[in-house]
């Protein structure tokens, strides 16, 4: 914005009156011609070129936000609330604690999701269950990201080579997963990726094991004008 002009302009001898005063402190316009493109529309044009902006002229939340959710407990899954098919609507259930929703105040360039989760399953090697029993799928504002999903395998064993007895599952530890992802949505040009305005994001599960463990650390979102 270059400077402003104000309309009338005031000189020597100039007689005021009150709707020109007004006129001059407040007329909405695109060309700067009263003192209130000062709310808000003030922009590099107005800088002096020996001034620079610090950190403590920005307004906190004004560039960048964040927010974080998580859960100190373990969650169970069982089969039977499953949809048998990972493709059907509904198939993936968000996991408390690794769900949020969040408000921007702007439209963001640069957002950032990180998430620690652990998970495992009672599966049995050798049963009929797929090698994918239970499986996490990544989603924004109700969309699947294809590329932040995990598959978590058979995690028991009662196979003849069992330490344990044949009606007994041995736990497989070292089939367990940690799941330490994050997804980042970037603009180079500055368009913007996530407008102003609520957003979700969550991981879901989907389990055809008899049973499947999460544990969520912390779900974290972070987000940049």
């Amino acid at each position: 914005m270059p400077d402003i002009t104000l309309i009338p302009v005031p000189t020597d001898g100039y007689m005021s009156s009150a709707p020109a005063v007004m006129t001059q402190l407040y007329y909405p316009s695109s060309s700067p011609m009263s003192l209130e493109v000062q709310n808000g529309w003030l922009d590099n044009d107005n800088m002096k070129s020996t001034w620079s902006v610090k950190r403590e002229h920005i307004r906190p939340g004004s560039c960048s936000g964040a927010k974080m959710v998580g859960l100190t407990g373990n969650l169970d899954y069982l089969q039977s609330i499953a949809t048998p098919n990972n493709q059907s609507v509904g198939a993936y259930i968000p996991i408390p604690g690794a769900s949020l929703s969040f408000q921007l105040p702007f439209n963001a360039t640069l957002v950032l999701f990180t998430w620690q989760m652990v998970i495992t399953n009672d599966s049995p090697y050798l049963s009929s269950v797929s090698a994918n029993a239970t499986e996490l799928q990544m989603y924004i504002d109700g969309l699947p990201k294809k590329s932040q999903s995990r598959a978590v395998p058979d995690s028991t064993d009662n196979s003849p080579g069992s330490a344990a007895p044949p009606d007994v599952y041995d736990r497989q530890k070292k089939r367990e997963r940690i799941w330490s992802g994050h997804h980042m949505m970037s603009s180079t040009d500055g368009t913007s990726l996530l407008d102003a305005g609520w957003h979700s994001a969550y991981i879901g599960i989907f389990n055809v094991a008899p049973a499947a463990r999460v544990r969520i650390r912390n779900f974290k979102c972070m987000y940049w004008r």
